[in-house]
This record gives C-alpha cells, structure tokens and sequence, in this order.
C-alpha cells in the first residue's frame, strides 16, 4: 500500500520537524511506516538520525557528498554545524546516466542514502 502524507509547513519548522509531523500523521490514522522515501531537500543529519528507526530511501545532492563516480559504500556525513560525535553514517549509492543534448554526452551522477540491502538498480 502506498500513502502519502501532508502536511502545512508552518515558517519556522525545522525539517526534522516536517518529517515528524508527517509520520504521527500516518500513525494516528493506524498505519506503521514500512518504508519512508524522501527527496533531497530532507537530506539533514537531523532528518537522517529520525528516519534511522525506519526503512528508508533519501535523495542525496551530490554536491553535498562530492562523490562523483559510481560508489556503493558506506558514507558519513561531514558536517561543520553538528560535533563530530553527531555525524551520521549511512549506505550511499552513486550511480550515473548519460545525457544527450545537443549530441553532447555528459554523465550526470544521482545519490541515494538508505539503510536497505538493495542492489544499485532498485533504488
């Protein structure tokens, strides 16, 4: 089954506190959370640390890891705002594809941060 959830971001939310709201959201209609996919602009150490109790699957901005060739490994993060003590480590996948523009080739890099078991392809 498949649900999404919303919620009205109020100015000030943290988005650790959006993912929250979202999740007792989904928990107060009787649901568990299985899986909880999130694109990159949740992409925190605060967000991370939460969603750690679920299965998940995070879009990752590649700049933000400055990975750019294929990698499946794992992958701690390097903030300067959060202690060392505060990192969070995770599995990063890195893949590419190819773009074609203009008969131009280039190879554009996509992240994922998950603490699945998956082959590369499945996330």
């Amino acid at each position: 089954m498949l649900l999404l959830a919303f919620v009205t971001q109020v100015n000030g939310m943290t988005k650790d506190e959006v993912v929250k709201a979202l999740v007792e959201q989904v928990v107060a209609m009787g649901f568990k959370v299985r899986l909880m996919t999130l694109d990159a602009g949740f992409y925190t150490i605060d967000v991370l640390n939460f969603v750690s109790q679920f299965k998940y699957v995070i879009a990752v901005p590649v700049g933000d890891v400055k990975v750019y060739e294929e990698f499946d490994g794992e992958y701690e993060t390097n903030s300067k705002r959060h202690r060392r003590d505060e990192q969070v480590k995770f599995r990063l996948l890195v893949y590419s594809k190819e773009k074609v523009r203009r008969k131009k080739r280039t190879l554009v890099y996509f992240a994922r941060a998950t603490n699945l078991d998956l082959p590369k392809g499945r996330c």
